[in-house]
């Protein structure tokens, strides 16, 4: 499990910000599905619909993006890929975002970065269904960022033993 503690430890919260921005760059240049699955069909027709190009293998960048963009509304859609994970990377360096490390359910030691929305994303990017806030979720068991998604502030993380919020 990886425990990170709360005075001394302002090297080690950089490193796993500066681990977790070098993942957006990897991400946005992955050609093969780290998931090994092709984009599911309504994901697919979404795609189609806003003028998309459907790739035969999808891989997590395009998939978390027509998931959160095209399917959820998270962001409008002329919200590219790219454009997609930069809001990402915004929030993890906002100065004010805020750190959490926990053991989540799925085994996995994560790290969430937690961005107030208005701070990372352009009002005119804003989708209809648009959270208060950002999450960037980062896996430190398999070394890569699982999703960037929005929540409503009234989100709330269940925070176990195993929790550490961090400073900034």
């Amino acid at each position: 499990m990886l425990i990170l503690a709360f005075d001394g430890w302002s090297a080690e919260i950089e490193f796993l910000r500066s681990r977790m921005r070098s993942m957006f760059l990897t991400a946005s240049r992955t050609r093969h599905s780290t998931w090994g699955r092709n984009i599911p069909g309504p994901l697919q027709d979404l795609m189609r619909q806003h003028g998309y190009p459907v790739p035969d293998r999808g891989n997590d960048l395009i998939f978390h993006w027509a998931k959160h963009v095209l399917g959820d509304q998270q962001w409008t859609s002329d919200t590219t890929p790219e454009e997609y994970w930069q809001y990402g990377q915004a929030a993890i360096r906002h100065e004010e975002s805020q750190l959490v490390v926990l053991n989540a359910a799925s085994g996995h030691d994560v790290a969430i970065v937690i961005a107030k929305t208005a701070n990372v994303v352009p009002e005119r990017r804003l989708g209809p269904r648009a959270g208060d806030e950002v999450l960037v979720i980062y896996s430190a068991t398999t070394g890569r960022i699982l999703s960037v998604h929005m929540v409503e502030s009234s989100f709330r993380l269940t925070a176990g033993t195993s929790t550490v919020w961090l400073p900034r």
